[in-house]
């Protein structure tokens, strides 16, 4: 009879605690019948009453239980940020943003670069150092003259093509062979 009677108290301890951690757990706006407090001082104050009660009038309808989510099933919300849509979308969106500024001062370094060079304007790279000019920067700065007539030769050319009609091309002069 003692052994009964310890049993049954060892079942009613492990569903009053039982009940007292799903309470617990459980979010406030979502209990039922009286607020969360008052559940869970009646669970403790009347054990085993208290806990039966809870599990019949105030625990949620849809509720779940504490442990993992069953197969299948989806959860609530994400469990980490890699399972956040938002959060993932968020920080692809910041690094295409960090991409392009990236990309913008590469390209506007690139074109004060050739801006220098075509107005004649020394670059680091071409300064002399305090013992002379280092190696190969006489070299750097005729390529660069090079580049800059170059530059300026095919703007004429590309004016010159917009000032003349567009006439079908003149057939390639066909020489007598020389005897």
């Amino acid at each position: 009879m003692v052994k009964n009677f310890i049993v049954a108290a060892l079942v009613a301890l492990a569903v009053t605690i039982y009940a007292l951690i799903e309470c617990i757990r459980t979010p406030s706006s979502d209990v039922r019948s009286i607020s969360k407090p008052a559940w869970i001082l009646a669970i403790v104050l009347v054990p085993l009453v208290g806990a039966v009660l809870w599990f019949w009038l105030g625990r949620p309808r849809s509720a779940r239980p504490a442990g993992p989510a069953r197969p299948g099933s989806r959860p609530s919300r994400p469990s980490s940020p890699d399972d956040d849509a938002d959060f993932l979308r968020e920080l692809e969106r910041q690094r295409r943003k960090k991409a392009r500024e990236d990309e913008e001062r590469r390209r506007e370094r690139e074109l004060r670069a050739l801006e220098d060079q075509l107005e004649g304007k020394s670059t680091p790279a071409e300064e002399p150092e305090a013992s002379g000019e280092p190696a190969g920067t006489r070299d750097a700065v005729d390529g660069a003259d090079d580049d800059a007539q170059t530059l300026k030769d095919l703007e004429d050319r590309l004016r010159d093509d917009r000032d003349e009609p567009n006439d079908p091309p003149a057939p390639p002069e066909t020489r007598a062979p020389e005897k």
